[in-house]
């Protein structure tokens, strides 16, 4: 309370109330200097009147019946492709399928290759599979001392890159196989 007091001067008391007879007053005057209907079109500047300013009654009187319904327009282009909905639950498990054919796994021995007993010797082998099969492995035997560089498909084959790591006294036979899908 004291801090309003404190700040409750004659000037602010009276400019406080001349204030609310100037702007008060001033309304009550403009009130009363325009007679009811006294405002029209010669006093309404240029489009001061939009359709956002008239009340629904009086838009009401300015809107005739609606007219006949017109022919329909041509089709127009698709639209863009909309985003992926959600995932959907769950389907319900199916009937069991019939067996398939079974697969058929073979091997097939390729010709032996010698590799020398000095290290560094290198030597490739191959083993391949017959038309109407598709190479999936390969496996060498007879090899001592001896790193297998590369195994893999190459065609109908496989091919294996030998190489001596170590020398040895006499030459190595190694023999390729290849495992065999059938188509």
């Amino acid at each position: 309370m004291k801090r309003i007091a404190g700040k409750l001067t004659y000037a602010n008391v009276v400019s406080t109330l001349c204030l609310i007879l100037l702007v008060g007053g001033g309304t009550a005057v403009a009130a009363g200097a325009l007679g009811k209907e006294s405002v029209g079109t010669k006093q309404l500047k240029k489009a001061a009147v939009t359709p956002d300013k008239l009340s629904q009654a009086s838009k009401a009187t300015l809107t005739g019946p609606a007219g006949p319904i017109g022919a329909v327009g041509p089709t127009g282009a698709p639209g863009a492709a909309g985003s992926e909905g959600p995932r959907g639950p769950k389907g319900e498990i199916g009937e069991k399928g019939a067996p398939g054919d079974p697969l058929e796994v073979f091997s097939v021995t390729g010709s032996p290759v010698t590799l020398g007993g000095t290290e560094g010797s290198t030597e490739t082998a191959f083993a391949a599979c017959p038309a109407g099969s598709t190479p999936i492995s390969g496996s060498v035997t007879g090899f001592t001392s001896v790193a297998i560089g590369g195994s893999f498909a190459s065609g109908q084959d496989w091919e294996f890159r030998l190489r001596r790591v170590a020398t040895i006294p006499n030459s190595n036979t190694i023999t390729p196989t290849v495992y065999c899908l059938k188509n």
